[in-house]
């Protein structure tokens, strides 16, 4: 039997006394636009060489990937955990960057009751950051964040039209156990319903493929061989002779994205 398991990583776990707090305050930044848009990518697959992929990666998709980092306090704002994950950049405006990333890498279940978010971009640059609107949303495993621009060019990726195809390539993209902007190929290999032990019942078939994913990758980008969105990673399986990798569908993205915002 296989056990279906949430690419988490919970990083540190610390007791500090009472008299230590921490301001996680956002500095006077404008609110964020009442709806946000997203990008479109292409109809069709278009022919591609591996080296040309490879470099637009490197040079380009790779700037819309980050970490994200929630550590969890009390009221007294003293600490108690932070884990990390994945997300994907995919829209801006002239204050803000947007990322999509998973329910489970900004809100886990320990003692406190508050979260503080901090974004890391594909250069080590450390953002404060906030969630959008009342975008978590359990059954699907998605959630938004938002930070303030700065002077670093960051990319949004593109979302695809339509979920991508049993045996079309696949490439992943996120942090899997520590280490940052890493790059794996598969192939989509089917579609299931899953359910994950102790959680709300997800409301999609999930995207199963094969391009290697580990703890740390959760919210992380699949995308096709036009480097436009079509999942986003979050969880694996494991049996005695078989591992299994799954991203929510770009389909099921677009709806989510759609109630809260035009589409550009």
């Amino acid at each position: 039997m296989k056990k279906v398991l949430l690419l988490l990583n919970i990083v540190l776990i610390i007791t500090l006394s009472g008299c230590v707090t921490f301001d996680f305050s956002f500095s006077q930044d404008p609110s964020p636009a009442d709806s946000i848009g997203y990008q479109i990518g292409t109809d069709t697959l278009e022919t591609f060489s591996y080296p040309e992929l490879l470099n637009t990666i490197s040079l380009t998709t790779m700037k819309a990937n980050v970490t994200i980092y929630t550590t969890s306090y009390t009221n007294a704002k003293v600490f108690g955990s932070t884990q990390f994950g994945s997300g994907v950049l995919f829209h801006y405006d002239d204050p803000f960057y947007y990322l999509l990333t998973n329910h489970h890498v900004i809100d886990f279940e320990d003692d406190h009751d508050k979260r503080a978010f901090e974004v890391e971009d594909f250069q080590g640059n450390v953002y404060d950051a906030k969630l959008y609107r009342n975008s978590a949303i359990e059954s699907l495993d998605l959630a938004i964040l938002y930070f303030a621009k700065s002077e670093i060019d960051l990319h949004v990726v593109p979302l695809a039209l339509k979920n991508p195809e049993a045996h079309s390539q696949v490439i992943a993209i996120g942090q899997p156990e520590f280490q940052k902007n890493a790059v794996t190929f598969g192939t989509v290999m089917d579609y299931e319903r899953i359910s994950i032990e102790d959680a709300v019942e997800l409301s999609f078939d999930s995207i199963v493929h094969d391009a290697t994913i580990k703890p740390g990758s959760s919210g992380g980008m699949l995308i096709n061989t036009n480097l436009d969105l079509v999942g986003v990673n979050f969880a694996y399986s494991e049996s005695e002779d078989n591992v299994e990798y799954y991203a929510i569908p770009v389909e099921t993205i677009t709806d989510y994205l759609n109630t809260y915002r035009d589409v550009e």
